[in-house]
């Protein structure tokens, strides 16, 4: 009986949290939610221009791509931004308006360059850039590197010295590594 009265005061209270403001089911992501697609639906407004425009071969992009299942190779666009709302706009919110209006659903995706390149006129096929930019900024940070430690050795007593005298610093501090040929290893 004990048993009983326990559960009956347990409802109790509960129904009196629920009544007496103690317990809120409301929650307020619900109207951030709200507040975020009414945000977005205005992006694509001010964009509406871009995203309905016809897009031109070989020109560049920014948006989100995916790769294609049906063409061996090849990334798909899936959304672009114009440049004035690209600047205009927070990363987040352009994340998240790439993804809400894409053709695609995309879990996780990533803001690229691409050079639009169509396979035919129904498939919208790019290239993607940002792979490219990336390779070049880290094998330029190592070239810069190597600048800075080629300075470093230079400014020896040791390589000063023989710098005076032969009017040429020791082996391997003669050739700066520069910008072209730094990308050597991918030529084919």
């Amino acid at each position: 009986m004990s048993e009983i009265t326990s559960n009956s005061e347990n409802e109790d209270e509960y129904y009196h949290m629920v009544e007496g403001n103690d317990f809120n089911d409301s929650d307020d992501s619900d109207e951030e939610d709200y507040d975020l697609l009414e945000e977005l639906d205005n992006l694509y407004e001010e964009d509406e221009s871009h995203i309905e425009a016809d897009k031109i071969p070989n020109k560049y992009y920014i948006g989100i791509c995916k790769r294609s299942n049906h063409y061996k190779d090849q990334y798909l666009l899936l959304n672009s931004i114009s440049p004035k709302l690209f600047y205009k706009t927070n990363y987040t919110t352009m994340i998240s308006y790439l993804k809400e209006y894409s053709i695609i659903y995309v879990a996780e995706p990533t803001l690229e360059i691409m050079k639009f390149a169509p396979i035919n006129q129904d498939v919208y096929s790019v290239v993607i850039k940002t792979h490219w930019i990336r390779l070049i900024q880290r094998h330029w940070k190592k070239i810069v590197s190597m600048r800075e430690n080629m300075y470093k050795m230079r400014g020896t007593i040791n390589s000063q010295r023989h710098f005076e005298i032969h009017g040429r610093y020791p082996k391997g501090l003669n050739a700066m590594p520069i910008l072209y040929g730094m990308l050597h290893e991918y030529a084919k």
